[in-house]
């Protein structure tokens, strides 16, 4: 793990395709939306109803997270803290955020790394679904199913604020298994 790149990545590195064509999943092949039974109730908040996720599903939580976005941002003074910056600027990188949120990360990146692709991916489908950059996609999945993106496919992924997301078994045995 860590922000090295992957070797598949290194090797096809010249190879240019759009961040469209790395994903399996069609906007005619979205998962079904999720319906009022996959969601509990408390005190007033919605929140997911068969993950250990702690956090809310709703607009307040959405305004937490773009401003814990931009804290980060201050704490950094760039919207990261790995050594990634020359890579990022010398451009043909893929990105994957995964638990994007509402996508305040990467479309900041994306204006900022225009010859960068940026995939994030969510549970919940909080993020914008139309106007995105040419080098933005988004994609509403289970991090914890199989993701319909290819493993080692990514220079660098990144994934903010997630700690309450899941069990230690599931950090374990599929987030970090490296």
């Amino acid at each position: 793990m860590g922000n090295q790149h992957s070797k598949k990545s290194k090797q096809q590195r010249g190879s240019k395709h759009s961040s469209k064509e790395i994903s399996s999943t069609s906007t005619d092949e979205c998962p079904p939306r999720l319906t009022d039974s996959s969601f509990r109730y408390v005190d007033g908040r919605k929140y997911y109803r068969d993950t250990p996720c702690v956090f809310p599903v709703d607009k307040r939580e959405t305004t937490r997270n773009e401003e814990k976005q931009i804290i980060a941002k201050l704490l950094w003074q760039r919207n990261f803290s790995a050594p990634i910056g020359d890579h990022l600027k010398a451009g043909g990188l893929k990105i994957l955020d995964v638990g994007c949120g509402p996508g305040t990360w990467i479309l900041e990146m994306a204006k900022t790394y225009p010859s960068c692709s940026f995939i994030g991916v969510d549970i919940s489908q909080d993020y914008p679904l139309s106007d995105l950059p040419e080098n933005v996609e988004f994609i509403q999945a289970n991090i914890l199913d199989r993701l319909p993106i290819e493993s080692n496919e990514f220079d660098f992924v990144v994934m903010h604020f997630l700690n309450g997301c899941f069990t230690i078994r599931q950090w374990e045995s599929i987030i970090i298994p490296e």
